[in-house]
């Protein structure tokens, strides 16, 4: 059975950024110096430190050694193996994703911010799932805005495609389970979809994969002091669905 491993790291206030630092290459280190922003060059950090020291656990490798790249536009890779990696950010928390045939990931934090669902999704959304978010409790509406934004955008990433691609197509139902409804190519797609409660935060995450049979595997990593990672296996509630119209 195939296997998709997938990494989470929230940056909360017990993670202390040197920590992070310190776990980068020297390039990496090179670029973040440069980085103005804050809050950019933190995501930056966290991001790099958490898919580094996840493929470094998969294979095997001192995560200094590995050599990645992070082309624009496209998802990252690396000089050694022949993965398929994925990476997302929102807020504090970053996901990365190791597969062995093309997949993606992404995490939203699911926040009540200033707007409509219904009537952003109208811009964005297949009719279909619009209407349905209309049917929806408000707080509903803002949880379902989320799930179906993260399966959309892990569906753009694992095809290599941008938001500019739109996102009408996949659709999907999410209630009761699951259910891809319409898909932009020909090749079967499979999709998965979670939500996990940090001690602050909510977050939605979803995975896009060409593997029918998957099995998810997803771990905590955080700065164990040494330049390591500690690793926590995590058990969340993954609902996987095809195309199925």
């Amino acid at each position: 059975m195939t296997r998709l491993s997938v990494a989470l790291l929230v940056f909360d206030d017990a993670v202390h950024t040197d920590d992070l630092r310190a776990g980068l290459s020297a390039a990496e280190r090179h670029h973040e110096a440069n980085i103005v922003h804050e809050g950019r060059r933190r995501e930056y950090i966290a991001s790099r430190w958490l898919l580094r020291h996840h493929l470094a656990g998969e294979c095997g490798i001192a995560p200094q050694m590995l050599s990645i790249e992070y082309p624009a536009g496209a998802a990252p890779r690396c000089r050694q193996g022949s993965h398929h990696l994925g990476l997302s950010h929102s807020g504090a928390a970053c996901l990365s994703l190791i597969a062995e045939s093309p997949a993606g990931c992404d995490i939203e934090r699911i926040r009540a911010r200033r707007f409509a669902p219904a009537r952003l999704g109208a811009h964005c959304f297949h009719a279909d799932e619009v209407a349905e978010l209309r049917r929806l409790t408000p707080t509903d509406q803002v949880a379902d805005f989320h799930r179906l934004w993260t399966l959309k955008e892990a569906a753009l990433k694992a095809q290599g495609l941008g938001l500019s691609a739109g996102m009408k197509q996949p659709s999907f139902e999410l209630r009761p389970t699951l259910r891809c409804t319409r898909v932009r190519s020909a090749a079967p797609w499979f999709f998965a979809e979670a939500e996990l409660e940090s001690v602050k935060d909510r977050f939605a995450m979803g995975v896009a994969t060409r593997q029918p049979a998957a099995t998810i595997d997803l771990v905590a990593l955080r700065p164990d002091g040494s330049d390591g990672a500690q690793r926590t296996a995590l058990v969340v509630d993954w609902a996987t669905a095809a195309y199925a119209p």
